[in-house]
């Protein structure tokens, strides 16, 4: 299931609306240094600020981490057994993935708990609603509307998403 919505993510990162678009929100250190000093008006911050967008990256990338330690740890305190795609690697290799898999738990739980923390900043402090545009996908704003992505791009995104979960399953072997 991680595994889906992660690759789910990645495929909106590049077919979603532009907000969501990686290409849109992930901006250069220049940028980031003018956020992180007041100098970037709220005009060219429709979306993730980059701040934000460094958060996303960190999490999608620590996301991936995760699901990939796990898709080949060898699991031996669970009725499960091991990951998916653990008969692929030797024993060795299984359990220091499985070694890496649960401390690795602790940077992804600092990780969110850090963007949690800053999205209740930006309620409380900031006075500015990001969790029901998170939800919802829908902001309002005085400057110029982004793009939505249509049925298409959904789809696509869907379609590779089920593809690599798919993928992963036939090499369960």
């Amino acid at each position: 299931m991680m595994l889906a919505l992660v690759a789910f993510r990645l495929c909106w990162g590049i077919w979603g609306s532009d907000t969501a678009k990686f290409s849109r929100f992930v901006r250069p250190f220049s940028e980031i240094r003018r956020y992180t000093q007041g100098q970037m008006s709220e005009d060219e911050l429709v979306g993730h600020n980059p701040l934000g967008a460094l958060m996303v990256i960190a999490l999608l990338a620590a996301l991936v981490f995760q699901t990939a330690t796990g898709l080949f740890a060898a699991d031996e305190n669970t009725f499960t057994n091991s990951g998916f795609l653990n008969h692929l690697v030797s024993e060795h290799a299984g359990t220091l993935a499985r070694k890496i898999h649960v401390n690795f738990f602790n940077i992804l739980a600092v990780l969110a708990g850090v963007h949690i923390a800053a999205v209740l900043l930006y309620r409380f402090v900031k006075k500015q609603d990001l969790i029901t545009p998170m939800i919802n996908g829908f902001k309002t704003i005085d400057a110029k509307q982004p793009k939505l992505a249509g049925m298409g791009q959904l789809l696509a995104a869907l379609l590779v998403a089920i593809a690599l979960v798919c993928a992963v399953w036939m090499l369960r072997g």
